[in-house]
């Protein structure tokens, strides 16, 4: 579970470390030289001393160098969910290199992490305990607020700012979140974060207006479906049309249980959809089949989101934030006829963070679909809306 450790381990550990661990610098260059340091540290992982051993290993390198390792490694314990390990990293990153470029990288993954819900979500059901989210937030926001004072450049990053207000809003301080907003509101060359501010205030002024951003709504499940990528549910024919629309659409509903999602997608042609009726596997590599990728971002920083694929046979592979090894229990149905495969699934609230959402609540939802062999691209994000459970 994240926690807020103090950053200055024991240093006796040192004395272990061979000595031509200590002498990299004489030794190559320092492409080569930085990568053998990631190498020593990744090895020792688990080390309690891991940081302090990184600290000692860098004092040879460059300021740039060193900053720009911190964040590489950094990046390697969040991709492993080491999350005190990470949290450790970034924290002496800020600290030791206030004024290198690579610190504002590493100053938003830090407050990225400490505010993220659903870095908090993988961490209750990895450990059965739930972190103080409000005390990570909290001081995410002090350790951005204090670097940011510093260096004029951090002050300026509005991804940085972004993530700032979104701290403040996850820390329970809603007037503060508003004050890192409104600069992004009026500076509309500060786009994504330009039309992303706009949408936070559009959600908290009654969404009168029309809203800065695309909006999906997830709608009441009046029965709850059966999965069998049908779709002939009469929500579902509501909110996916006919089959003249667009060549890939979703549907979004939910009820007190799930949430629901269905796609149907037409063919590409010349493309080859081979039933495959084998178990599926967490985290099936799906680069060479038609499938669709969903990124849901419940707290709305636009950055640490549930991550869910899945491809026209069924097959899924799904991850948290950076974290492969994020395996939620979901139920998928396939099916194709000539020219479309359709996808129905049934997510667990309780793999999402606890229970539904709340009426007038807003995720930021982005999909996209990828062919066989092809890249995913940057996709922009969308206001997923709820609908009220009440409502008939």
């Amino acid at each position: 579970m994240i926690g807020l450790r103090n950053t200055w381990i024991s240093l006796l550990a040192l004395a272990a470390l061979p000595a031509a661990s200590l002498s990299l610098a004489a030794e190559t260059g320092a492409e080569q030289q930085v990568e053998r340091i990631r190498q020593i540290v990744l090895l020792r992982q688990d080390d309690p001393a891991a940081v302090a051993h990184l600290v000692q290993l860098t004092s040879k390198l460059s300021e740039a160098d060193g900053a720009v390792l911190f964040n590489q490694i950094a990046d390697d314990f969040l991709a492993a969910t080491q999350y005190d390990r990470a949290g450790e990293l970034l924290r002496q990153l800020v600290d030791q290199y206030p004024n290198e470029p690579a610190t504002a990288d590493g100053l938003l993954q830090l407050v990225r992490l400490y505010a993220s819900s659903e870095v908090a979500t993988s961490q209750i059901r990895t450990t059965g305990h739930a972190p103080s989210t409000t005390d990570l937030a909290t001081f995410a926001l002090h350790s951005a607020r204090k670097a940011r004072a510093k260096n004029r450049t951090l002050a300026a990053d509005p991804r940085l700012t972004f993530q700032c207000a979104v701290a403040a809003r996850r820390s329970g301080r809603p007037a503060q979140s508003q004050g890192f907003l409104t600069p992004l509101k009026h500076n509309p060359r500060a786009e994504p974060w330009h039309g992303r501010a706009r949408a936070e205030a559009w959600l908290l002024s009654g969404r009168q207006d029309d809203a800065p951003l695309r909006t999906r709504q997830c709608a009441k499940a009046d029965v709850r479906p059966v999965l069998d990528g049908i779709l002939d549910e009469p929500f579902w024919k509501s909110a996916m049309g006919d089959r003249a629309g667009p060549p890939t659409r979703y549907g979004f509903a939910r009820d007190k249980e799930f949430f629901y999602l269905a796609v149907r997608c037409k063919k590409f042609p010349g493309t080859e959809y081979a039933v495959d009726n084998r178990k599926r596997n967490y985290d099936a590599n799906l680069s060479a089949h038609d499938h669709i990728e969903l990124q849901l971002d419940l707290d709305r920083d636009y950055a640490t989101c549930f991550f869910l694929a899945v491809d026209h046979r069924g097959w899924t592979a799904d991850r948290c934030w950076m974290a492969k090894d994020w395996n939620p229990r979901w139920f998928v149905a396939a099916r194709q006829d000539q020219t479309h495969w359709t996808v129905e699934a049934a997510i667990p609230w309780t793999e999402l963070g606890g229970t539904a959402p709340p009426a007038k609540e807003a995720w930021a939802i982005a999909c996209q679909r990828v062919a066989p062999y092809s890249q995913p691209t940057q996709t922009s994000f969308d206001l997923l809306l709820f609908e009220d459970l009440t409502e008939h």
